[in-house]
């Protein structure tokens, strides 16, 4: 049987920065755009080919964005992705509603018409 440890903490909600991430809210809306890219690309007629033609970059580029290189990429450069596989990107600023506390970035994703 395996003992629970003391540096069992409660996770953050991001696995990058309970990892120490230096950039971890950026990477972490990444990840949620890419795993995005990826459901949409695994629809039916898509195809990673088609995909790669309709983003501008080479099967293999789209293939190490969808096996987690994607850390050299900018955020504007994979919402445009989105943008071209048919997607409309809205971004909406609010207040926070804590004071004092850092605002946060999420990503939501309308369900599929």
């Amino acid at each position: 049987m395996i003992e629970a440890s003391e540096d069992i903490r409660p996770s953050s909600g991001n696995v990058f920065a309970d990892l120490g991430s230096a950039d971890a809210s950026a990477h972490a809306l990444k990840a949620r755009i890419v795993t995005e890219l990826i459901r949409i690309v695994e629809q039916p007629g898509i195809g990673d080919a088609e995909a790669a033609r309709a983003l501008g970059v080479s099967r293999d580029e789209l293939d190490r964005v969808f096996r987690g290189q994607f850390r050299q990429l900018p955020v504007e450069r994979l919402l445009t992705w989105l943008t071209a596989l048919g997607k409309d990107v809205d971004i909406v600023v609010r207040d926070h509603g804590v004071a004092g506390e850092v605002g946060r970035i999420v990503l939501a994703v309308s369900a599929p018409s």
